[in-house]
């Protein structure tokens, strides 16, 4: 979860992995169709690291909310995933975004500073998407998914916001 293969008393809070940043990497290898493996060294006396153990709760607290949308999921086509553009409420389009295929529904799973989601695959309603993320707000305009992660949306340890989840069904 940090750069080393084990535990390295020299790296710090930068070189690890937060929560929201280690469910961002899940989310992106299980979009895909893979699995993650997760490397915890321990420190000589067999503790767990402060920054490994955050980063673990982290990814343990987005899991214990939105942990079935990770399972069964089939990657949507590399077409339509390159087709899905998001934009961030300041406006820069290099948000972040992935799609979980279920085959009675789509999970969209975006950064909290995702504002619009567009060019999602068909097949699903949007129009009645359901929001799993707590205090925040979408909806669906013909064209697009308008989000709003709320006033005080889940974070992990060190104050990072959590990815959130929307779920749409087949249409």
């Amino acid at each position: 979860m940090g750069l080393s293969f084990g535990y390295n008393r020299a790296e710090g809070d930068h070189q690890y992995l937060s929560g929201a940043g280690a469910v961002r990497h899940l989310v992106d290898v299980v979009s895909r169709g893979g699995r993650l493996l997760l490397n915890v060294g321990p420190k000589a006396d067999g503790t767990i690291p402060r920054e490994q153990r955050e980063c673990l709760e982290g990814l343990g607290a987005w899991n214990d909310l939105y942990g079935p949308e990770l399972l069964g999921v089939r990657p949507v086509s590399a077409e339509s995933a390159r087709a899905v553009r998001a934009v961030s409420a300041s406006g820069s389009d290099e948000a972040w975004v992935r799609l979980l295929g279920h085959g009675d529904h789509v999970a969209v799973v975006a950064d909290a500073s995702v504002s619009q989601v567009s060019g999602l695959p068909s097949g699903f309603d949007y129009s009645r998407s359901t929001i799993l993320t707590p205090g925040a707000a979408c909806s669906w305009d013909g064209q697009s998914l308008h989000l709003q992660a709320g006033e005080n949306p889940p974070r992990d340890a060190r104050g990072n916001v959590h990815p959130i989840v929307i779920t749409a069904p087949s249409a």
